[in-house]
């Protein structure tokens, strides 16, 4: 599905991610990497495995499109782990360009991101749509030039939908609020936030291998 954000055009993919043609560029949030780890080293047992798909789909979306990779925030969830180090290796043999706009999971990735070729920003401008983490932050003073809104990641939203015979699912989604466009979570492991749109919000829901937008803000919850 395209979608005009600012000077952007954007296409969300099914794959939970949004690919900008005028920059080249693939942009996913909240991979998370490390989590179940970090959960299983606590003594949380949780199924293995689970970041080689996230890995996967990396590599499937930067081979597709040949594009550079923006992550909007954590990258990473805890510390030092195996993942990072199979990130490395997937990053170098792509041979593609990394920035990270770091996210509050990512401050042992800013120490560490350099030996791997990931640039880390704390925000980044692209035409005049800011990528930064967390929508409830401020957009930052030294911004330079008017923008029209920004793309986020963090609340890892999902929705409600729910069918005529009383079924229902929940599905991550893309949350349009306002001119802040949230980024589904893109780990498989990484939770997801119940969002209540507004009125004015859109939201834009993975059906099979598209994105379609969901427009009835009575049957979610």
């Amino acid at each position: 599905m395209t979608l005009q954000h600012g000077r952007l055009t954007l296409e969300l993919l099914a794959d939970l991610a949004a690919y900008v043609p005028s920059h080249n560029a693939v942009l996913i949030s909240d991979v998370h990497l490390g989590k179940g780890a970090h959960f299983r080293a606590n003594g949380i047992p949780v199924p293995d495995g689970a970041f080689q798909d996230d890995l996967l789909r990396i590599r499937g979306l930067t081979l597709k499109y040949q594009a550079d990779l923006y992550v909007v925030g954590d990258l990473v969830h805890a510390g030092h782990n195996e993942e990072w180090k199979h990130f490395g290796r997937l990053q170098e043999e792509l041979g593609v360009r990394v920035t990270l706009i770091a996210g509050n999971h990512d401050r042992w990735a800013e120490h560490h991101a350099e030996e791997l070729g990931v640039h880390v920003v704390p925000h980044l401008l692209l035409d005049d749509i800011l990528l930064q983490h967390n929508p409830d932050d401020p957009v930052p003073d030294n911004v330079d030039g008017p923008l029209s809104g920004r793309i986020c990641g963090h609340k890892h939203p999902s929705i409600t939908i729910n069918g005529p015979a009383g079924q229902s699912v929940r599905s991550r989604c893309f949350h349009l609020q306002g001119s802040t466009l949230i980024l589904p979570g893109f780990g498989r492991f990484t939770g997801t936030h119940r969002v209540e749109p507004g009125p004015d919000d859109r939201i834009f829901v993975p059906v099979g291998s598209e994105v379609l937008e969901y427009a009835d803000h009575s049957g979610s919850q």
